[in-house]
C-alpha cells in the first residue's frame, strides 16, 4: 500500500514539475 501510494505521490510530483516548466517556457516565449 505505501509503495502505491509513494508511486502516486512521485507521478504527481513529475506532473507538477512539467506543468511549472512548461508555464515557465511560455512565459518565457512571450
Amino acid at each position: 500500500m505505501e509503495s502505491i501510494l509513494a508511486t502516486c505521490d512521485t507521478g504527481v510530483h513529475v506532473v507538477v514539475v512539467i506543468i511549472c516548466v512548461h508555464i515557465l517556457f511560455q512565459w518565457l516565449a512571450h
